[in-house]
């Protein structure tokens, strides 16, 4: 039986008043022979599923992310929020709401500056670029 390590990840859990925790994805490495093969989409989704369904977490932070890693990140964060009901299609055109801000830190964990940036990101894909107007 081989078996071979293909990534590391660390987590950090830190104390948030009055009695919550946030997440810190500390470090993420993927081997070069295995990066570009969905190892860490496929880890970053299995720490959204974990930390996601826990109550006690206020919300996930990344320290000191690569561009690879921020790239990867906005894509996940993005697709998620599609699912919620403050980033459907005529929503996403409004300004950033505190309710935008809510719901994608109760439902997705999200530190309130990732929100607005995946709030910035679907807003602009929803743009006609075409359109001047």
């Amino acid at each position: 039986c081989v078996c071979v390590h293909t990534n590391v990840l660390y987590l950090l859990r830190c104390y948030s008043f009055p009695d919550k925790f946030r997440i810190r994805v500390s470090q993420v490495l993927v081997l070069p022979p295995f990066q570009l093969q969905g190892h860490a989409t496929r880890l970053v989704e299995a720490i959204h599923s974990e930390v996601r369904t826990d109550s006690s977490v206020f919300d996930l932070l990344v320290e000191d992310p690569s561009e690879e890693f921020i790239r990867l990140r906005d894509f996940l964060d993005c697709r998620d929020a599609l699912q919620l009901s403050c980033f459907q299609r005529e929503s996403i055109k409004q300004d950033f709401t505190k309710e935008m801000q809510e719901e994608c830190r109760n439902k997705l964990k999200l530190h309130p500056k990732q929100s607005r940036r995946v709030h910035e990101i679907l807003r602009l894909k929803s743009t006609n670029l075409v359109n001047r107007q």
